[in-house]
């Protein structure tokens, strides 16, 4: 570590003196307020409106996976999984927002959470890398994507999109806007590569912008339905041969999610110098599926049901010397309920038919959750360009949970929780500082804490352990130090170093013969990620984003064998499963005619270990792809997109199957193509 932050500084103390000043990139998740990007302490990717259209994603991974460090992955349909600064996972160490609000309340993450917000219709998306600031508390641990909706327009304007592609990808989307008000559509289907991977989402959002008196008031209603097919891991024998196969049939594995938001941000000007902002907002959700990981060995359908009532709030002073104090509350409300019913699956072979319910509910719990978070963060401005930031943050969450089943079941594999009251504490407190080295580069450090504390599947969802109500929130500190450079004739470059330690990690042990699940794991995160971003010439620019990471487990153990036999096994010092120990993409645009761009675009996912015991490997893979859009009037634009254009066998997601410890692998897309097309009027 201390040689990379070395090798960091020496690059900046070198680059050139013929730089060009600046360039004042706007942020406003690292603090919900707007800031220069020179101005905050962590790495932060933005999106702007014209690379989102020009993208035109048909899944958020398309976006997401240019910026450095990121990888998303799309598991069909609308599934994917995130590894920012950690490996694929569907842990709860990611923070989802929508305009700075959360889109889904602490003890409630889906690592599939990002299909329940419309990425290809933002104006703005902006993801930090690694714990946010004092004004985010549990699961902003490796990193934060805010999605932030388009403003409507005083005139009316209006767009109809059209879009079709292989596998019988139909989409459809309608902007209109005008007398601040903006109302967005977007539907799509998706017959799916795999066979029986079928899909189809759809999601609304109406915004509302006005004054009131000496308040900014910014509205927004959202909703999204998702419908998707079941998809399969293959063998290595199915993934090599036959890849389309698919070992779900029969609406196997099938997820079905809705979900509903309603915010109202008030932003009231108390002055010259303050400032106060209340967002009071609403969530519901339900989402019923039956987990694919479970349908081989503990079949069953779970519905999740929540709602919130929240409130979020913060205060901000400017002083005259430009430095600022924000401090604020954070409320949350939010009721749930938890059913899972046994099923009885149906076979041919190993391929997944159909299922029965069999009638036996082994979970029903109502489970309400209260978070109180007050926070106070200030960034003094000292002489030299260096600027200062202190914050900290505390979370107090109170669950409590009724078990609504009568006695404990007789089979030890169902274990449950009496009822109760579970209560949580945490600190979090964030340093960092950044410093103005020239009127071209700036630099920045931070010692930021982070934390989650369990989900309530992992606090009332037993299994088989035993004491999981007793579970503690899982910590994480990152140290960082990192460089921001406007080079001249518009080039960027910007380099991150970093580590981030997590500690009490959930794991599963052996405790005299019986399986538990505790905080007893540490692991360690390190990587350096680099962008570079400028023009090759007039009509040629090129944008490249390089990941290198090293994650190991430093104190960690989990379960071998199957039940009844289970053994302990540690995996100290071995590489993490699933973490590519490097990532990387490159982009070149060429604006060929007035009106027509055409871009290549390549992406890297570097190898990584299957198992914790380091015994499988995937050798990663390396895909191409070819976009273009032609305007052809001012009210008409046409694009089209290539997936995969060389063709390339490839997994997106690979492990070794739990049953029997045999390889497995998802495969990605072969090569795709899509057109479409954009009307105004």
């Amino acid at each position: 570590m201390r040689r990379l932050i070395v090798t960091v500084a020496a690059v900046a103390a070198y680059l050139p003196v013929w730089a060009s000043p600046v360039l004042e990139v706007v942020v406003v998740t690292a603090t919900r307020e707007a800031q220069p990007l020179g101005q905050v302490t962590s790495a932060v990717s933005v999106f702007d409106e014209e690379q989102i259209r020009f993208i035109a994603p048909s899944h958020p991974s398309e976006l997401l996976n240019r910026s450095a460090g990121v990888y998303v992955n799309n598991l069909g349909g609308e599934g994917h999984m995130t590894a920012i600064r950690q490996p694929l996972t569907t842990a709860g160490v990611y923070l989802f927002l929508e305009d700075g609000v959360p889109t889904r309340p602490t003890g409630f993450f889906n690592h599939n959470g990002l299909y329940e917000v419309d990425v290809a219709q933002a104006s703005r998306v902006e993801v930090i890398k690694g714990p946010g600031s004092a004004v985010y508390g549990s699961d902003a641990i490796a990193g934060v994507v805010n999605s932030i909706t388009a403003v409507p327009s005083d005139e009316f304007s209006a767009e109809l999109g059209l879009e079709a592609g292989d596998y019988g990808w139909q989409k459809v989307t309608a902007d209109l806007s005008g007398a601040g008000l903006r109302w967005q559509f977007t539907g799509n289907r998706n017959d799916g590569y795999r066979d029986a991977s079928m899909s189809d989402r759809a999601s609304t959002l109406l915004r509302m912008d006005n004054e009131i008196g000496i308040a900014s008031v910014k509205t927004i209603f959202s909703a999204t339905a998702v419908n998707q097919s079941g998809i399969s891991p293959l063998g290595d024998g199915d993934y090599r041969s036959d890849p389309r196969r698919n070992l779900f049939q029969g609406s196997v594995a099938y997820r079905d999610v809705r979900a509903l938001r309603l915010s109202s941000e008030w932003r009231l000007d108390l002055g010259a110098v303050d400032e106060l902002t209340l967002t009071p907002f609403y969530r519901w959700n339900t989402t019923e599926l039956m987990p694919s990981w479970m349908v081989s060995y503990d079949p069953n359908i779970a519905d999740t049901r929540f709602q919130t009532y929240g409130l979020l709030s913060q205060w901000r002073h400017q002083f005259e010397d430009d430095s600022v104090l924000l401090a604020g509350v954070d409320l949350d409300l939010s009721p749930s309920e938890y059913r899972e019913d046994r099923l009885q699956m149906f076979r041919q072979g190993d391929v997944y038919t159909g299922y029965a319910r069999t009638g036996q509910r082994t979970y029903d719990f109502d489970a309400d959750q209260t978070s109180i978070s007050p926070y106070v963060q200030g960034e003094w401005q000292l002489p030299h360009g260096v600027r200062l930031l202190a914050g900290v943050r505390y979370d107090y969450f109170r669950v409590n949970y009724d078990d609504r089943l009568a006695g404990q079941p007789a089979d030890p594999r169902y274990r449950r929780p009496p009822s109760q009251t579970v209560e949580f504490e945490q600190w979090s407190p964030k340093l960092g500082a950044t410093w103005q080295v020239t009127d071209w580069i700036s630099l920045y450090a931070n010692y930021h804490t982070a934390f989650r504390v369990p989900s309530v599947g992992n606090l009332f969802r037993s299994g088989s352990s035993v004491g999981t109500d007793t579970l503690a929130p899982v910590e994480a500190l990152n140290k960082e130090l990192g460089a921001r450079m406007d080079l001249s004739a518009g080039w960027y470059l910007g380099v991150a170093v970093y580590e981030l330690t997590k500690d009490h990690d959930l794991v599963s042990i052996i405790d005299a013969g019986t399986r538990r699940v505790v905080n007893a794991g540490e692991t360690e995160h390190r990587g350096i990620e680099v962008e570079l971003q400028g023009q090759l010439t007039d009509t040629i620019d090129v944008q490249l984003g390089w990941t290198w990471t090293r994650q190991t487990y430093e104190r960690f153990s989990v379960i071998t064998g199957s039940f009844p036999n289970f053994q302990n096994t540690a995996y100290d010092g071995n590489d993490i499963p699933r973490a590519p120990g490097n990532l990387g993409q490159l982009s070149v645009g060429w604006q060929a005619l007035p009106g027509l761009r055409v871009e290549w675009s390549l992406e890297q996912v570097g190898a990584y270990y299957l198992d914790d015991a380091n015994t499988g490997r995937y050798d990663g893979h390396t895909l191409q792809h070819l976009r273009g859009s032609y305007q052809l009037t001012d009210a008409l634009e046409i694009y089209a997109r290539i997936y995969n254009l060389t063709d390339r066998r490839h997994s997106v997601y690979s492990s070794l199957a739990v049953n029997t410890g045999e390889a497995e692998y998802q495969p990605g897309y072969p090569r795709t193509g899509y057109l479409g097309v954009r009307w105004r009027f």
